[in-house]
C-alpha cells in the first residue's frame, strides 16, 4: 500500500504539464478530489501553467476561482501563468483586474514580463531595446478591436511604458 498525498499527486499532475496532456491531468484532478486528497498552491500553479500553455483562458479563471473557494491563497507563481494567458488569449481588462489583485495582496508584478506578452499579441510595434518584433500570431480581428482607445487598455499600456494616450498628450 502507497500513500498517495498532494505532493504525490502533484508530481503526476507536473509530468502531465510537461506533456500538454490537458484532459489525463483534469482526470487526474477529479480523482484528486474523489480521494479526498487536497489541492494547495502548487496544485493550482501546475493547473494554471498547463492552462496557460494550450491557451485554454476559461478553464484557466475557472481553476482559479475554484483555488479560491478552496481557501488556497493564490501567489505569484498562480497569478504569473493566469496572467500570462489571459493577456494572450483572453482580455486586457481581466489581466488589469488581476494585475490590482496581485498588487492588492503585496505580491510582486512584473512589467517588463507582461510588455513582453503584450508585445507578442500586438501588432506593428517593435521593441527595440530588447528586438521583439510584435505580430498577431493568429488571433485575428479580435485583437485589434480591443486594441481602439479604452481607458483601461491606454492604462494598460502606460503602466507597461508603451506608447500611449492615457494622459491625451506625449510625456
Amino acid at each position: 500500500n502507497v500513500l498517495v498525498d498532494t505532493v504525490s499527486y502533484n508530481i503526476v499532475l507536473e509530468a502531465l504539464v510537461r506533456g500538454k496532456k490537458v484532459k489525463t491531468m483534469e482526470k487526474v484532478l477529479k480523482e484528486m478530489r474523489k480521494s479526498g486528497v487536497s489541492r494547495d498552491v502548487v496544485t493550482y500553479s501546475i493547473v494554471l501553467t498547463c492552462y496557460s500553455r494550450v491557451g485554454h483562458v476559461q478553464s484557466a479563471l475557472g481553476a482559479f476561482e475554484c483555488a479560491i473557494a478552496e481557501g488556497v491563497e493564490p501567489d505569484e507563481k498562480m497569478y504569473r501563468p493566469l496572467v500570462a494567458v489571459v493577456v494572450r488569449y483572453g482580455s486586457l481588462e481581466k489581466a488589469l483586474k488581476l494585475v490590482q489583485d496581485m498588487e492588492e495582496r503585496g505580491l510582486p508584478v512584473h512589467p517588463a514580463r507582461l510588455k513582453q506578452i503584450y508585445l507578442q499579441r500586438s501588432e506593428g510595434y517593435q521593441d527595440k531595446g530588447s528586438g521583439i518584433t510584435a505580430g498577431t500570431a493568429g488571433f485575428g480581428d479580435s485583437w485589434k478591436e480591443r486594441k481602439s482607445g479604452s481607458p483601461d487598455f491606454e492604462r494598460f499600456k502606460f503602466w507597461l511604458g508603451l506608447p500611449n494616450n492615457y494622459y491625451n498628450s506625449d510625456p
